[in-house]
């Protein structure tokens, strides 16, 4: 098994979070979390229990459901799982388990209608299957089973699909974690295969490595364009190719310089448009963007894609959502002056309801991955150093325990940040292995040392 970069995600169930954030989780259970049948379809079906789904008043494809179900998974059995709320947990699981314990004869997971697709120009459709794997993985730090492992890796060499084009490469990132798992080459070589191929068969798409590392501006959807350039940054982590890291990170100064609005989120209704003074983003760019990010930080150890983290969490979040978590908007942005039916100025959707507060106010992919933000930036507060420490990447209200027993040592991140300034560490246990933990110098930058 090869690892280049040392910083790793730690089991979401090591990690408590405390104060305000602890209640952020709480107000998404109590509203649309736990609740998200009251935004209507496809919410209101069984979701990956079916094989295939009804059509609602949107869809343009009998996959679509599964994607927006499947967001709705990984986030709510990462909130479930950070509240340790068994009511929650049940509803995920409920899914996931059906899906695991359901396999083909050739050991292919999912609904049969993502399997052959006979309404659309490819043969069949794995990008929800990224999506809904991401909630496999995680339920998998509080449930380790070699049959997980043994079912996933099964699926992705079945052989019933390619992984090489549009978002179905996204699959590269459950193959990477897989290969990280269990050491099979084979997962390794079916990721490097598919990425490669990508380039090959999207040259015109701004996140091929080729057009990453150029100079020039990116144009794409944007929650395409976030799921796709984080790619070369994960599977640097397992390759070792530096021209695929060089890439992303490069990309990323692009989405910078060229989309970043002043809340931390590139401007991306739903195209990449550049900064404007009512520019805006899909609320799905709110939890892809910084997801993206958290790849980078793994791969590089460089803070400044935390504070990109933070900024996008503390700042685009709070305002795409009302404060009890039962609405949400499709597009948002730092200058709004007016959320109501008719108000959306972008030219997507021009004079739609993308803007206002419901609990569905347009294409339901968003009502699926707010449910994501949250969970995730708590779930990326601690990182594995892969020396035998420990990193606090990002700041909050939180604790974290390593080891178990005698040995257990716990972290408690005093603070009420980003409302303060002041953040206390205490530590509890005999464990004697140094914690790596970022400085803050007077210029703001953060940095890594050991205590």
């Amino acid at each position: 098994m090869k690892r280049i970069c040392g910083w790793q995600e730690l089991p979401i169930t090591d990690i408590e979070s405390r104060g305000w954030l602890r209640s952020f989780l709480e107000r998404q259970r109590d509203g649309l979390t736990g609740h998200l049948n009251v935004a209507g379809y496809p919410f209101n079906t069984d979701g990956w229990l079916r094989d295939s789904l009804p059509r609602g008043p949107r869809t343009l494809a009998s996959w679509w459901p599964f994607e927006q179900y499947a967001y709705w998974v990984d986030g709510v059995v990462r909130c479930g799982l950070l509240l340790n709320d068994k009511t929650l947990l049940r509803r995920a699981r409920r899914q996931i388990d059906h899906v695991l314990q359901n396999p083909d004869k050739d050991g292919y997971l999912g609904p049969a209608s993502l399997k052959t697709l006979a309404d659309h120009a490819r043969p069949s459709e794995r990008w929800p299957h990224a999506v809904f794997f991401r909630a496999i993985t995680a339920d998998y730090d509080a449930r380790s089973s070699a049959k997980t492992l043994k079912a996933l890796v099964r699926h992705y060499l079945s052989n019933t699909a390619a992984h090489d084009k549009t978002r179905n490469v996204c699959n590269v990132e459950t193959m990477a974690w897989l290969y990280e798992k269990t050491g099979d080459r084979r997962l390794l070589d079916e990721a490097v295969r598919s990425y490669t191929a990508f380039q090959n068969n999207h040259p015109k798409s701004g996140a091929t490595i080729k057009n990453m590392l150029s100079n020039a501006r990116a144009k794409d959807h944007g929650p395409t364009y976030m799921e796709l350039f984080k790619l070369g940054a994960l599977l640097y982590r397992v390759t070792g190719q530096r021209r695929w890291l060089d890439a992303s990170i490069n990309a990323q100064k692009k989405l910078v310089r060229d989309h970043l609005l002043v809340d931390g989120v590139p401007s991306t209704t739903e195209h990449l448009r550049g900064r404007y003074s009512n520019a805006g983003h899909e609320t799905c760019v709110i939890t892809d963007y910084p997801w993206a990010l958290g790849y980078l930080l793994m791969a590089t150890g460089d803070a400044t894609y935390a504070d990109g983290i933070e900024r996008a969490i503390f700042n685009a979040l709070p305002g795409a959502v009302t404060p009890d978590f039962k609405a949400l908007q499709y597009f948002s942005g730092p200058n709004q002056v007016i959320a109501c039916a008719g108000s959306n100025h972008h030219e997507h959707g021009r004079g739609g309801m993308q803007t206002t507060y419901r609990p569905n106010p347009a294409t339901e992919c968003c009502p699926g991955n707010i449910h994501r933000a949250m969970p995730n930036y708590i779930a990326r507060m601690w990182l594995n150093d892969g020396r035998g420490g420990i990193v606090s990447a990002c700041y909050g209200p939180s604790a974290v325990t390593l080891g178990s027993g005698r040995n257990a040592l716990r972290i408690n991140q005093e603070t009420n940040y980003p409302f303060d300034d002041s953040i206390t560490f205490r530590f509890q246990g005999k464990r004697t292995a140094p914690c790596a933990l970022p400085y803050v110098f007077p210029n703001g930058a953060k940095t890594r040392g050991f205590i």
